[in-house]
């Protein structure tokens, strides 16, 4: 492990001008923010060029540093716009940029070289070799995976690592970051650039199908909706495992909220360093955490890879703190009409102006104060009346919450004061950097506002087909409905199961070695340090056995396979999987220009967020755009035809279904959209889209868009039927570019009634994302 950091940094949101005042004001070392575009926040309300300079000033003069992020994914039609704001912020600021796309961090590095880089948290990085990849790349700072133990976290800090910054409160994602199309796929608007609408802050109930029957396993509640995170009481621990930097949540929420956690972080900080053996946490001060804006409290992921209390269900919003029961409901008549008032047995005090809600059997009922009597008090509790509207359904023993504490609003409000200035007066220069000059012009000569895609009338090269397989009983499947490029997903399975491992490799090197079939085995998207060791191992087997094509959505994964072929003996190629989510030109040219120096690039998944014009226009770049090529250009495939994973969380289905084992289980919605759930070889759940992805009917628009190859995915379709998917992919490629686009036109009807062919989505293809 490193040395200990001398003393923790603390950095906190800013949303908007005044949060970055409050902010400073209650005593970060750092504030992240976001630019009108390119944030993961594109609902804050952010700052332009003037308020960014406003910014970096107060809090340079305050002796706070600015990280500004730019962790969306950038579109190819951006790159120009994206040039010109980094070009005018870099003499600006220089303290440190946030970023998530391999795109920024190939034009920071080629033009801005000297602005320090934070790996996003979108990234998804979340084992050792991921942050060696990264320090491979000169990366400042990583912020990873929010899903990581206290002990998984200490693996990450070690010697002559990265700097680790982790996120202690607020908000918690379902998902993996990153790994959410949930919004994207529901609604078009894709978390990955910022625009998520929260899906799983919404209403779900769990059913089992079994045997054509199905039973709702839940009523509807929030299943989907973690609690927030409170760190507090473990700043001791977090402070001696290596970490550099504690990072608050909230960029969408209010001054107050931001004024207050960052207020009672920076007081617990300070104590720890003042006096660490004396260390505890006062209650009126996880009270404040609470009450300023939060879901249930709890610890996340420190103690525990998958902890089931993390889940919120009865209430997806701020819930404040729970303060006392209604003791007594006295309805009367008072001038001719029907008048109510409660009597609440509380905890804590109730003044004018404070909001309080009732949590009734029909619904909450919230009341903002304006008149209450105290009507005595007795064993530390007050006993109030206050009237309600006479039409609630407020029952003796229903719960009551302090949802707004004017007395707290009125503290936050305090540290909005433009003028207070910190006490030891430090400011933060700016680090100068040297702009390439020539650089930055080709770059924006090469990015001109345009379609840079043109689309052939003609299909010159015929589609190929892969077939993504779970086990082997598939392989024959594949093959037998001619299709001979198989990708092998089923190498989480194999773990700890040493004769089923032997049993597969046999299998995949006998078909391996057969004409013109080609194996790809595909690794895990999420790997944590203590399964990383068996699946490097069973990485070696296959290559031991001449298997050296392999599909990698993980960082770390990548970095184990160009350390292991440094010197290049192994013809080891590489597929990059979909998790990558490579969104444009300038990310695809990073990773070839990376990779080719160790390993082979054979192909790539662009994002499934893009649509065709968007594939198109990248694959043609790739194509033209560059003077060399280190390898033969990449093969680009799409996903064609399947159940596209929409979710993936650090969260075990047993939790909700109560069985460990067996059973088909689904999500359904408000709408009655029922999404397939599973499990990964950890324990992970796993969310599906609710329709499956189809895209035999539009193969000659595909074909004319430059995507060269389709993946056809078997997920919960049992052998017969799966091989009669391939087969009719395999007759609808060869009539297309065999016999021509209106003998295809004249085939394809003839599908639509089939059951495994209807009821479908296409998609981003034809729509993309904002």
């Amino acid at each position: 492990m490193r040395k200990i950091k001398e003393k923790l940094e603390l950095t906190a949101p800013a949303g908007g001008m005044e949060q970055l005042i409050t902010a400073v004001n209650a005593g970060a070392d750092s504030v992240y923010m976001g630019y009108k575009k390119f944030g993961a926040r594109a609902y804050a309300d952010n700052f332009d060029m003037n308020q960014l300079k406003r910014a970096v000033k107060y809090a340079h003069g305050n002796g706070v540093k600015i990280y500004l992020t730019i962790n969306t994914l950038i579109k190819d039609c951006e790159i120009r716009e994206l040039l010109d704001f980094l070009r005018e912020y870099a003499g600006i600021c220089t303290d440190g940029l946030i970023i998530q796309d391999f795109c920024i961090y190939k034009i920071v590095k080629d033009i801005f070289h000297g602005i320090p880089l934070h790996a996003s948290t979108q990234i998804n990085l979340h084992n050792l070799d991921s942050l060696r990849f990264i320090k491979r790349l000169g990366f400042k700072r990583v912020i990873p995976a929010r899903e990581l133990t206290l002990d998984e976290i200490k693996t990450l800090c070690g010697e002559n690592m990265p700097e680790v910054e982790i996120f202690v409160h607020g908000s918690q994602c379902y998902s993996y970051s990153g790994n959410c199309y949930f919004s994207s796929f529901i609604g078009g608007r894709s978390g990955n650039r910022g625009r998520c609408t929260q899906p799983c802050r919404m209403k779900y109930r769990m059913l089992e199908k079994t045997d054509g029957n199905s039973r709702y396993i839940t009523n509807s509640g929030y299943i989907l909706s973690k609690s927030d995170l409170c760190l507090i009481k473990f700043l001791p621990e977090i402070a001696e495992s290596g970490v550099d930097a504690l990072k608050i949540e909230g960029r969408m929420k209010s001054r107050e909220y931001v004024g207050i956690v960052t207020k009672i972080y920076r007081k617990y900080i300070d104590l720890y360093y003042s006096n660490p053996r004396e260390y505890s946490v006062e209650e009126n001060d996880i009270y404040k955490l609470a009450q300023i804006f939060s879901r249930e409290l709890g610890k996340g992921y420190i103690k525990e890879k998958h902890p089931g209390e993390i889940i919120s269900a009865e209430k997806s919003g701020s819930i404040g703190n729970f303060i006392g029961r209604v003791y007594k409901v006295f309805n009367y008549k008072n001038k001719g009409k029907i008048r109510k008032t409660i009597y609440i047995r509380s905890k804590r005090k109730i003044n004018k102006g404070d909001i309080i809600e009732i949590w009734t059997k029909k619904g909450n009922y919230r009341k903002n104060i304006g008149k209450i009597e105290e009507v005595e008090r007795r064993d530390k509790k007050y006993i109030y009346s206050v009237e309600v509207d006479s039409s609630s359904n407020i029952l003796k023993k229903d719960r009551v919450f302090k949802y707004l504490d004017k007395s707290l609003n009125d503290e936050a409000s305090e540290l909005f004061k433009y003028d207070i200035k910190k006490i030891d007066g430090r400011e933060i220069k700016k680090n100068r950097i040297k702009i390439n000059e020539d650089v930055l012009r080709k770059y924006t000569d090469r990015f001109l506002a345009g379609d840079a895609c043109k689309t052939s009338e003609q299909f010159k090269k015929k589609l190929i087909l892969k077939s993504r397989i779970y086990n082997k009983d598939f392989l024959d499947c594949s093959i037998r409905n001619g299709v001979k490029n198989i990708i092998y997903s089923g190498i989480s399975e194999l773990i700890n199961k040493n004769s089923l491992k032997s049993n597969v490799i046999k299998s995949i090197k006998k078909y391996d070695k057969e004409e013109d079939i080609k194996i790809c085995v595909d690794t895990p998207q999420i790997i944590y340090d203590d399964n990383f060791k068996s699946i490097k191992k069973i990485i070696m087997e296959f290559i031991d056995e001449g298997i050296k094509n392999f599909r990698v959505s993980n960082p770390g994964v990548l970095e184990f396979l160009m350390e292991i072929n440094r010197d290049k003996k192994q013809d080891i190629g590489v597929y990059l999987g979909a998790g990558l989510n490579l969104f444009n030109t300038i990310a695809v040219e990073f990773f070839d220009d990376l990779i080719n120096e160790f390993l082979i690039l054979m192909g790539i998944e662009l994002s499934p967020e893009l649509n065709l014009k968007e594939i198109c226009g990248i694959i043609s770049n790739i194509s033209t755009g560059r003077e060399v090529l280190k390898g033969k250009k990449p093969e680009f495939s799409i996903f064609a035809h399947g159940y596209i994973k929409i979710m993936n969380s650090r969260y075990k289905l047993e939790f909700i279904t109560g069985k460990k084992k067996g059973g088909r289980f689904f999500i359904e919605d408000r709408k009655g959209y029922r999404f397939p759930v599973t499990s990964d070889y950890s324990g992970n759940m796993i969310i599906f889209n609710s329709k499956k992805f189809c895209t035999i009917f539009n193969l000659d628009k595909i074909s004319e868009n430059k995507v060269e190859s389709l993946i056809i995915d078997s997920k919960f379709y049992n052998k017969s039927d799966f091989g009669k998917i391939l087969k009719s992919y395999r007759e609808s490629v060869n009539i297309l570019f065999d016999e021509g686009i209106k003998e295809y036109k004249n085939l394809i009807p003839y599908l639509k009634n089939n059951s495994l062919f209807s009821n479908y989505s296409k998609g981003h293809l034809f729509r993309g994302v904002e």
